[in-house]
Formats: C-alpha cells, structure tokens, sequence
C-alpha cells in the first residue's frame, strides 16, 4: 500500500508540474564549523573545545543562495534580497552553467584573489537511490556520489516533476532539479526555501562585467587542495571561509 501511494503521488506530482521547467529557487547555505574542528587530526581535544567555543554552533552559519533557471541555463549566485545569518563580506561567486552547449562559467574569490573558469561541463556521476523526501511540496528523489575532486560524499534529493538539470553549488546532472543537498556528511546543508516555478521560460542575464584571474578547473582544484594540505600540515586551521567548501 505504502508503495502505491508513492508512485501515486510522484505520478499526480508529475502531471501538475510537469510542464513549469523553469523558474527560481532561494536556497539556505549552511556551514557547521564545529564540525569541520571536531576532524582536524592535529588538534588535541582541549585546543578543540577551546576553539568550539569561539567557532561552534549548533544551528550553523547560513547565508541566502539564489538559482535561476530554464531548460537552456542556470544562474546561481548571492541572494542578495535578504540579510540573514552571521555578517561577513561576500565574495565573488557565480555559476553559470549553459545544458545545450555544455559549457559552464565560473566566478569566484577564493583566499583573496577571484578567479574565472570557462569549461566544458564534465559529466557528474550520480547513483540514484530508493529514498524519497519532500522539499517544498515536491517528492524528491536521493541521489549520492562521491567528488573525488574534494575527497567526499554528496547527497543530492532532486525533484523529478521539475524535469529540469540544474542545481545549487557545483552540482548538477540529475533528472530533475535538485533542491536539497548534503556535503561531506553534513558539513554543507543547501536546502530549497522558496521556489518559484513560472509557465514560461525567463531570460538569464549575466553581468557585463566579470573580472578574475582565468584558470581551469583541475589548477584551480589542486591549489585549494594544495593550501588545505600545507595548512594542516602546518598544524593551521584552513580559512574556510575565504573559500567555498
């Protein structure tokens, strides 16, 4: 019975929806330093509790994301419409990813310094699984993969009635939005606060201006590896806010 309602639902789910394939989603970020603290191999415990002290909390540090998109593109990037969370200066970020050339654009500052990847789209290798969980009125599907680019899990719970490939943070691929993710156990949540669906396609306008040092994506990901690396090695605590996790 209970699976029969399942497929009743995402059945009458896809028979509402499934022609709004484009539209906006405002995302919450959130970071648990705590956690991140709490693995540090170098740290005894007493130097972790001290910094918890400083660093912990139990609710995270959240920030407003936004994402645009149409069957063509996304646009993700600050939401810039709402202050919530801890204050701190937001650097340069923007993806823009484009599903009919398969190309993507990235902006933004990492450690001080922005940088600019113009790419392909390499192909993200998602396993989709037989969990479901509801995220804004939409049933989503789990989906998990391991980004070996960063050495960790992802959880993706994507939206099959919106059949649309777009998706916050460096994530995408998936057979439908993707409106919640989970990042290295939960170090990251990204969930869907507000969306917005719209019956027709919406134009996506990038700024005229975009100014960074152009890189391609495998430097980029080995100098923040790299930094990661020295800085542990060095018995330092990543800045991890001057990049993004």
């Amino acid at each position: 019975m209970k699976k029969t309602l399942i497929v009743l639902i995402c059945f009458t789910s896809f028979q509402v929806f499934s022609q709004k394939r484009a539209g906006e989603v405002q995302y919450n970020y959130t970071i648990f330093y705590d956690k991140i603290i709490t693995e540090l191999p170098f740290l005894e415990q007493a130097e972790k509790d001290r910094r918890l002290l400083t660093w912990g909390n139990k609710e995270g540090y959240s920030s407003k994301m936004k994402l645009s998109f149409n069957e063509q593109e996304s646009l993700y990037t600050h939401d810039d419409s709402e202050d919530v969370g801890y204050s701190r200066r937001k650097g340069d970020f923007l993806i823009h990813r484009n599903f009919d050339d398969k190309s993507i654009l990235e902006l933004m500052e990492t450690l001080g310094k922005t940088y600019l990847i113009k790419e392909q789209m390499p192909e993200q290798k998602w396993r989709i699984m037989n969990e479901l969980k509801e995220i804004q009125g939409h049933l989503c599907m789990k989906a998990i993969m391991y980004d070996d680019s960063k050495d960790y899990d992802v959880v993706a719970w994507f939206a099959a009635d919106i059949p649309v490939a777009a998706g916050p943070e460096v994530y995408y691929g998936l057979p439908g939005l993707i409106l919640g993710l989970e990042i290295d156990n939960g170090i990251v949540l990204v969930e869907a606060e507000k969306l917005e669906l719209l019956d027709e396609s919406q134009d996506i306008t990038l700024p005229k201006k975009m100014k960074g040092r152009e890189i391609d994506t495998s430097t980029y990901q080995k100098m923040v590896k790299d930094y990661i690396k020295t800085s542990i090695a060095s018995r330092r605590y990543p800045a991890y806010w001057s990049m993004r996790y």
